[in-house]
């Protein structure tokens, strides 16, 4: 993928990622009040989400390269 679409598409997913824990998402989800793995599903949907989120993240610093020819190059190995 090209560094600007990918860019449109993490802001994309951030977007939706916001919506999710919100408002609109969360209270979808956190009016019933079940558990998931022993804790409560508002509680679960946002580390789900959270999750995702470093997933997503990882996944665009692969695809763009993430700091290959940037400054994390030069951090002091060519001192003498």
């Amino acid at each position: 993928m090209q560094p600007k679409v990918s860019l449109v598409a993490l802001t994309a997913f951030y977007v939706v990622c916001a919506l999710a824990v919100t408002g609109p998402g969360l209270s979808l989800v956190a009016s019933h009040g079940e558990t998931f793995a022993g804790v409560p599903m508002a509680l679960a949907w946002n580390l789900g989400w959270v999750l995702a989120s470093f997933v997503a993240l990882g996944l665009y610093h692969r695809v763009t390269g993430g700091g290959e020819n940037g400054a994390s190059e030069n951090r002091g190995s060519d001192r003498d």
